[in-house]
Parts: structure tokens; C-alpha cells; sequence
């Protein structure tokens, strides 16, 4: 390694972290040390990695083991180009088989954005493998829940005409830009130099592709939020919704209808943040994971 690859900032961040190989996909993963218990298992949404749980993190080293994945197209995680493995059911079978590489057996989950369905979905269909749960701002049902303009389209637009009539940096000025006057409750919440690391990780790899694969998985989610939540009927491990008040897409009558589903488990809002409440608030976030991963395990 050179000396400039030994002291570049984005190299330290992924020699900071691990991988494990599933189902022939590499998967990164960061963790933090503590109690030996059920660990926490984080996972996160788009266009973001688990560089996005960084702050949280920090506050939960030393006290209970903790592990944010980079979902595969995103971060350091491998970025496959058939569209096919972006289907939501194959995020959920992956995430089993990933817990299953690091001989996770039970653990606490928290999800994300696009993160929470399948979250919720494995949670529902394995809750012997669920020590508890915790959901930030997703949704299951449309209710709630307004489409980013920018989702819709990558969602709806061939892969090949939105790389060729936005070149990748253009591309990532233009979302961050849209991320920080949306989706963060104060632009401060994600400092110049985080949204670097951000960018960099979102193209690395071909990661756009990976992000535009994802989306595009939505245009057939609908059945599979339906199962969903038929699965989630007579869920009872302990769970908590957190939800960031000013969140403009996944609003609070979207986590009211997910605390419903989980038997109408307590939700808490967080006044002060938005849909990245892990940026926004990340004390609160890491000390609601605590508060509830203690009360399952005593």
C-alpha cells in the first residue's frame, strides 16, 4: 500500500470495518465492541451505507456490541448488476444469511428507510432470531408516506438514460443538495466533509447502478409490503418506533400505522429531527436502542 493509500481518509474508513463473503457477495460491515449479550444489528436505507449510523455508533462502543452492514449495492458492499437480486425479497434472505456468516443467532434489530421493510419481513417470518426491534422513519404502507421526487424518478426511468443525461458528479451535487434542504431537520447535522465520505461511497464500485437497481425494485414492492404485514399479525417481541417529527416522506402517520402492526408497541418522535434522525439526533437514537435491548434482556 502507498503512503498516500495509508493516509487517505476513505481507505482508513473501510480498513476500519470487515467483510464476510454471502452467497457470493462481500458484504462490509462495521463494529463496535461491548456487552456480550444480543448484539445490536443496524441496518440502513438509500442512498446512504452504514456510514450513516457513524455518530450512533460512537455512543455505543463500550456498552453493547453493535453492527451496521452496508446493504449489498451500497458502500463497500459488493454492487451485483443483475437487477433481479434487488428484489425486496432477496434483501430479506440475504440479511438472514448474512446474521447466519457472523454466527449472529438472535440479536436486536434496528431499520431504516428502504432497510425497514425486509427488516420487518425477516423479523416477522424468523422472531425466534429477534431479541427486539426498532424502526426509524420507513413505511409499509402508502399511507403516510410521500415519494421523494428524485426516488420516483430513478425509480421509474431506465438505468441507462439517467447515467447518460446526468453524469455522476452532477448527479451527486444535485441529490445531497436535495438531501440537505429535505431530509436533514439542520444542513450542520451532516458537515462538508461526512458529505464527501457520502458521495464518494454512493459511486465507488458502480454504486449508482446499485442505487438505481434498488429503487427500481419499487416498482413491484407492493405485494410484497402486503405480505408483510399480514406476517407481522400476532407479533410479540418487544419493539419501539423512533421517529423523526420533520420528516417530509415517511410522516408520523407512517410510523403510527407500523406501531399498529407490532401490536401497538410505544413510538416515541424525536421534535427535532428529520428522516436521518441517526444525523439529526443520533444521542437519542442510541440511547432508545439501549433503553429497549435492555428491558428484552432483563
Amino acid at each position: 500500500m502507498s503512503a498516500a493509500a495509508a493516509t487517505d481518509p476513505r481507505e482508513t474508513l473501510r480498513r476500519a470495518g470487515n467483510t464476510v463473503r454471502v452467497d457470493g457477495l462481500n458484504l462490509f460491515y462495521r463494529e463496535v465492541p461491548g456487552s456480550q449479550e444480543a448484539p445490536l444489528v443496524l441496518t440502513h436505507g438509500i442512498p446512504r451505507s452504514s456510514f450513516v449510523y457513524r455518530k450512533v455508533l460512537d455512543r455505543l462502543s463500550g456498552r453493547r456490541r453493535a453492527i451496521a452492514w452496508d446493504l449489498f449495492g451500497a458502500g463497500f458492499s459488493d454492487k451485483p448488476p443483475e437487477r433481479e437480486r434487488y428484489r425486496f425479497e432477496e434483501f430479506e434472505r440475504v440479511f438472514g444469511l448474512f446474521l447466519d456468516a457472523l454466527g449472529v443467532e438472535r440479536a436486536h434489530l434496528l431499520c431504516h428507510d428502504v432497510g425497514g421493510p425486509y427488516t420487518l419481513g425477516f423479523a416477522a417470518r424468523h422472531p425466534e432470531r429477534v431479541a427486539s426491534l426498532t424502526v426509524l422513519n420507513t413505511t409499509l404502507t402508502l399511507s403516510g408516506f410521500r415519494i421523494p421526487a428524485p426516488v420516483a424518478a430513478s425509480a421509474l426511468l431506465p438505468a441507462s438514460w439517467q447515467r447518460a443525461s446526468l453524469p455522476d458528479a452532477a448527479f451527486t451535487r444535485f441529490l445531497y443538495g436535495y438531501l440537505r434542504r429535505r431530509a436533514h431537520a439542520a444542513s450542520a447535522s451532516l458537515s462538508s466533509e461526512d458529505e464527501a465520505f457520502d458521495r464518494f461511497l454512493l459511486l465507488r464500485d458502480g454504486g449508482r447502478l446499485g442505487l438505481i437497481r434498488t429503487l427500481q425494485a419499487y416498482r413491484s414492492v407492493l405485494p410484497y409490503l402486503a405480505g408483510v404485514r399480514r406476517a407481522l399479525a400476532g407479533f410479540a417481541r418487544p419493539a419501539t418506533v423512533l421517529w423523526g417529527a420533520r420528516d417530509p416522506f415517511c410522516r408520523i402517520r407512517a410510523g403510527e400505522n407500523i406501531a399498529r402492526l407490532l401490536g401497538g408497541c410505544r413510538m416515541r418522535t424525536l421534535p427535532e429531527a428529520s428522516h436521518y434522525l441517526q444525523e439529526d439526533d443520533p444521542a437519542s437514537v442510541a440511547s432508545e436502542i439501549l433503553r429497549l435491548a435492555a428491558e428484552a434482556d432483563g
